[in-house]
């Protein structure tokens, strides 16, 4: 299950709650994925255990210099 713009909840705590609950409640085997600007918090901790969070982030999104060799050589077959 998705959520995009999860970071729209972040103003009401009661939706945190609810999404907290319903993340709780859920089979092990069921996903979800929450896409958000920035960690989501309540009560001044964060929404999830960050050891069940896989965080894509900047960083993580950004190419290497293979990638970018990669991108402009076979696939735009632009040689840079």
């Amino acid at each position: 299950m998705v959520f995009d713009d999860a970071h729209t909840l972040a103003a009401s705590p009661s939706s945190l709650s609810v999404l907290q609950e319903l993340v709780k409640s859920t089979p092990h085997n069921f996903r979800f994925m929450l896409l958000t600007r920035y960690t989501l918090t309540l009560d001044n901790a964060p929404l999830f255990p960050l050891s069940q969070c896989l965080i894509v982030d900047n960083e993580l999104l950004a190419f290497n210099r293979e990638e970018t060799s990669t991108l402009y050589n076979e696939i735009l077959k632009t040689p840079r």
